[in-house]
């Protein structure tokens, strides 16, 4: 789940190669690649001839790397401003939903109380509609599309960095809340389940939406929130005794790193534990790992625990 990623910035900050780096998930031989092939970016140089990037230019990398993740080429979009890698983002996101349910209703009603910045009442409308669809369609079909419409209204300029913030910050809380009252109300049963995310994913609103719908079907789950060293996992997965790992990919990560990091970590766990990597990066789709089965949609996780358990009965 991908849509809280970029960050604003003034227009007097300049930041290192190694913070953009980060703040884009592009390495630093590609931004000196792309700096040669495509003359983007254009960093400046300080007194010592180091590399200082102004705020524009980190955020068209930042909607760059978005739109590498939906299939863009770089050459395609290196030269392109940054309300036209707006714009192509919006359009890119905007083909991979689904088309319009009813429930638009209470998606604007939604937006309209995170405009207003009434948390209390942004809150209200979700547990609402919890109570009034149950949680797995809550999950399933209202948060991912409402989600996504937060990221497209950033994109617009519609609301800004801190109001996304907010809204990430209310619906967890209203997952934790869920996830709270289905450990305590349902007996737990196989199979065990480690959440996690791996060290380059900061992203934890999917993990929690996944760590719900687990809970839902009575899973032993066990969380270790975000950015888990491969090294810790397997030790946790050992120690826990779990029979699967569940991994959240978004899309502000590089492809190769999901690749590497989902060869790592199969082969240092043992073979009975199964992978479940769920998310909608592109990189999923074209996976190919035994013992590692991609999760592309929230709504794959119930018959994923119910094919693990008929597994077990033979």
């Amino acid at each position: 789940m991908t849509l809280f990623s970029i960050r604003r910035m003034t227009d007097q900050d300049l930041l290192p190669i190694a913070a953009v780096e980060r703040a884009t998930t592009l390495s630093k031989d590609t931004l000196r690649i792309w700096e040669r092939r495509y003359g983007f970016p254009q960093p400046l140089r300080n007194a010592q001839g180091e590399r200082l990037y102004p705020a524009d230019q980190v955020q068209r990398l930042q909607l760059m790397q978005l739109l590498l993740s939906n299939g863009l080429r770089p050459a395609a979009i290196a030269s392109l401003p940054l309300e036209a890698l707006k714009t192509l983002l919006d359009e890119c996101q905007a083909r991979a939903l689904p088309p319009a349910t009813p429930e638009l209703p209470l998606q604007n009603e939604c937006l309209r109380e995170l405009a207003q910045h009434n948390m209390p009442g942004l809150l209200q409308l979700l547990n609402q509609s919890a109570k009034r669809l149950g949680i797995a369609r809550l999950v399933c079909d209202v948060l991912p599309d409402l989600t996504a419409e937060v990221g497209r209204a950033w994109a617009r300029g519609a609301i800004a960095v801190f109001e996304e913030h907010l809204y990430t910050e209310c619906v967890s809380t209203l997952l934790r809340q869920m996830l709270a009252e289905l450990t305590l109300q349902t007996d737990r049963r196989p199979p065990r389940i480690l959440l996690t995310t791996v060290p380059q994913e900061s992203h934890g609103l999917g993990l929690l939406m996944a760590h719900t719908l687990m809970a839902l079907e009575g899973c032993d789950c066990r969380s270790l929130g975000l950015q888990t060293p491969i090294a810790d996992m397997v030790q946790a997965a050992a120690a826990q005794a779990v029979d699967v790992l569940a991994l959240s990919f978004s899309q502000t990560m590089r492809g190769a790193d999901v690749q590497r990091s989902l060869r790592a970590v199969r082969q240092a766990l043992p073979e009975h534990v199964q992978i479940w990597a769920g998310g909608s990066h592109p990189a999923l789709l074209k996976l190919a790992l035994p013992g590692v089965a991609p999760l592309i949609q929230l709504g794959q996780i119930g018959p994923a625990v119910a094919a693990w358990r008929a597994a077990q009965q033979h």
